[in-house]
């Protein structure tokens, strides 16, 4: 993950002249590390939270708790001062530094990790808070589609199995069984759907 993030440094730091390249010349090389001062620019940070978020999201809705492990040992050879290790601590503890989008979904992934079931209120959340951050992220191509899925998956096993956590089953099953079946296989889609639960 730091080599993503030394790229996003590059790119954001070089913008201006890489723009300015011609197509038939490029510049060729290698990107360099990332320098301690370079850890605190915006764009540095972002793709490092970006990035292990992500992996989180990824890890959590295939139920694969084991890579977030293998992620903090890998995490251990980075520098302490590399953005995104405070969030892979929430995604580890499930317990929140501040009250950032980024850490709530944090949470979230470690909930969905270690919990065999979710509630569909929990559901709802981990829904909202994994859509919130995919739909910023680098990473939303490739989320979207294992998302969506998962979310189906999920809400599908709330009708089968659930249905006596819901406030009023005889209202709210019809609607979730409408809106499984009109989701699309896009974010937008997966919102009108938690609109509606």
């Amino acid at each position: 993950m730091p080599d993503w993030a030394d790229s996003q440094a590059y790119l954001s730091i070089h913008k201006e002249e890489l723009n300015e390249q011609r197509f038939d010349s490029p510049v060729y090389g290698e990107i360099p590390k990332i320098s301690p001062q370079q850890l605190n620019d915006p764009a540095v940070i972002f793709a490092a939270e970006d990035a292990i978020l992500n992996y989180g999201i990824s890890a959590a809705i295939v139920g694969r708790r084991d890579a977030l492990f293998a992620l903090e040992t890998a995490a251990s050879t980075y520098d302490p001062n590399y953005p995104g290790l405070p969030l892979l601590e929430v995604m580890k503890s499930g317990r929140m530094i501040d009250e950032r989008v980024q850490e709530y979904t944090g949470a979230q992934i470690h909930k969905v990790c270690t919990q065999d079931d979710l509630t569909p209120n929990e559901l709802f959340v981990a829904c909202v808070r994994f859509t919130q951050t995919t739909r910023s992220s680098n990473f939303k191509a490739p989320l979207t589609l294992l998302l969506i899925n998962w979310a189906k998956r999920k809400w599908s096993y709330v009708l089968e199995q659930q249905t006596f956590y819901l406030t009023n089953p005889a209202y709210n099953v019809p609607l979730i069984e409408t809106a499984l079946k009109g989701i699309g296989n896009d974010l937008g889609a997966l919102g009108k759907m938690l609109v509606v639960i």
